[in-house]
């Protein structure tokens, strides 16, 4: 991706339809998002730990980044290497006990599966076989053995603002779209109450979580357990600390 330590001529803290730079976040301008890294900078620099060493050290010494051995896309500082490698996500971690590979999948697991079938590409078999499963499929459908679920897309109020910001793009807004429906669905089953415990599988940013506590109101009666199988950057928990409901406790 094309990129700059400085936004186009005419445009200074404002980003072309993305919203404003906020006072701790990076300087360095991304051309083909229009839009400024969202990235924290680093305490003493204009720019966070991914860009300031394109950008110039600005003040920070002589200290240099180089790139993780492990997963080559994010850096880090020289001299800290070794603390890095323990903790990078990328790193090989202990296959636990209950791992059995491809337990879901149609790869054969030893050589003792001698009828395994191989998989083939749906234009690989017959004409007349596949209008024999259509066949039977309509059938079915007929006698009334196969059900048509309606789809039931709701919405909740404390979403609204952030579905019509135009600073989302497609992407954002398919999830903001979706997210808002879980709350409406929550709501209309009267399963947003006090003295719950909310789990989020593959929780990722938190951004579920986030906005079914939005939901709640601050309610400190409720907590929020997030899993997921490896962290992430940006995560939503920076918004709920003991100031501002109860906070996101993760596990890994």
């Amino acid at each position: 991706a094309s990129a700059c330590c400085e936004p186009p001529q005419g445009q200074t803290n404002k980003v072309a339809c993305k919203g404003e730079r906020k006072d701790r976040q990076c300087n360095y301008f991304l051309e083909r998002k229009r839009r400024y890294c969202r990235m924290d900078r680093i305490r003493g620099s204009a720019y966070c730990g991914e860009h300031f060493d394109v950008c110039g050290k600005d003040g920070i010494g002589e200290k240099s980044r180089i790139r993780c051995p492990l997963d080559p896309s994010h850096t880090v500082f020289e001299d800290n290497l070794d603390k890095h490698l323990k903790v990078c996500n990328a790193a090989k971690k202990k296959t636990p006990r209950c791992f059995v590979p491809n337990v879901n999948s149609s790869e054969p697991k030893n050589d003792e599966h001698e009828d395994f079938r191989e998989k083939k590409p749906l234009s690989s078999y017959p004409a007349a076989n596949i209008d024999k499963v259509v066949t039977k499929l309509e059938a079915l459908r007929e006698n009334g053995l196969l059900m048509d679920f309606p789809v039931q897309q709701l919405h909740h109020e404390v979403m609204k603002e952030e579905i019509i910001s135009e600073k989302n793009g497609p992407t954002a807004l398919k999830h903001l779209i979706q997210q808002s429906s879980i709350l409406g669905h929550l709501k209309k089953l009267n399963l947003l109450s006090q003295e719950t415990a909310y789990v989020e599988f593959g929780a990722g940013r938190g951004k579920l979580s986030h906005w079914l506590q939005r939901a709640l109101k601050d309610d400190i009666s409720v907590s929020f357990f997030l899993i997921d199988k490896a962290n992430c950057r940006r995560k939503m928990d920076i918004y709920h600390n003991h100031n501002q409901g109860p906070k996101f406790i993760r596990y890994f």
